[in-house]
């Protein structure tokens, strides 16, 4: 264990930070289903030179280490290789997409830091994940990025279906939106949201995941919704880039697609774009 003798900060987007730590608190859940304990720290790591054996692509520098460490049943070595994969899940199918860890690397990638995962059958694991600290080189980077990325958030008046099977995400994105003027719809899913499509309600644009239990994906709710409203907009949201997801539907690409995790005026511009006709 690493002491600072100064106090520690990271240059870290603080929506796409939230939801890294709730999907690894929900992963954590899941492995414990008669309960026990999760256990989170955070100290100081320095690196004095790369590779790191656990996190090899780290720069030298100072680190922030977040860990977080269940008890539960563990996985065996051929799970771990794959965790962080696109659509690989080990749950039940209808009860996990494979998007939440990805989300958690690709928001760790962003920050210009590392994560790690050790794991041990009836045992637990534990996710380490390094960001960068204020004042080093790589965290300057970060720092300069996000002050280069602000811009003027707009708002407006339109109404916004949100679609989204994972609670939190819909209830931020429709605080976010609401707190911005529009009026918003919220739905859990591709049947639930049709009652919506299907009703004399107003609905200027829909925002929706991609992929959804319940047997109607993102597109699938898209096509139908737009079929019954010639006129409505759509936006997309997926974990994962356009290349990805268009192989997973073949008409992916009539959509614009925003990547998850977002950050709050990364969803308010591009949501102003796609109703303002600005992006195909």
């Amino acid at each position: 264990m690493h002491f600072a003798k100064f106090p520690l900060h990271v240059a870290i987007n603080i929506s796409d930070f939230e939801d890294a730590f709730v999907n690894l608190a929900l992963n954590a859940r899941d492995a414990m289903p008669e309960g026990s304990v999760l256990t989170i720290t955070t100290h100081w790591r320095p690196i004095a030179q790369s590779p790191l054996s656990v996190a090899p692509a780290l720069q030298p520098g100072d680190y922030v280490e977040l860990t977080v460490t269940d008890t539960g049943c563990g996985m065996p070595p051929h799970i771990v290789d794959h965790i962080f994969e696109p659509f690989f899940t080990t749950k039940e199918k209808g009860k996990g997409t494979g998007l939440g860890l990805a989300m958690v690397y690709g928001f760790v990638q962003r920050s210009k830091g590392g994560i790690s995962v050790t794991s041990e059958e009836d045992s637990g694991t534990t996710f380490r994940l390094f960001l960068p600290a204020v004042g080093t080189t790589v965290a300057t980077s970060v720092a300069a990025d996000t002050e280069n990325a602000v811009t003027q958030v707009l708002g407006g008046t339109e109404t916004i279906l949100i679609v989204d099977d994972e609670t939190e995400l819909a209830e931020v994105a429709e605080g976010v939106l609401s707190d911005l003027g529009y009026r918003t719809l919220v739905a859990h899913g591709g049947p639930s949201a049709m009652l919506h499509i299907d009703g004399d309600e107003p609905i200027d644009l829909l925002l929706s995941d991609v992929i959804m239990p319940g047997g109607m994906s993102g597109y699938e709710l898209a096509k139908q919704a737009v079929a019954k409203r010639p006129g409505l907009k759509v936006l997309m949201m997926s974990g994962f880039e356009g290349n990805v997801i268009e192989r997973v539907d073949p008409v992916a690409s009539k959509f614009p697609l925003m990547t998850k995790p977002y950050g709050n005026d990364e969803l308010a511009d591009r949501v102003r774009q796609v109703l303002d006709g600005k992006t195909t």
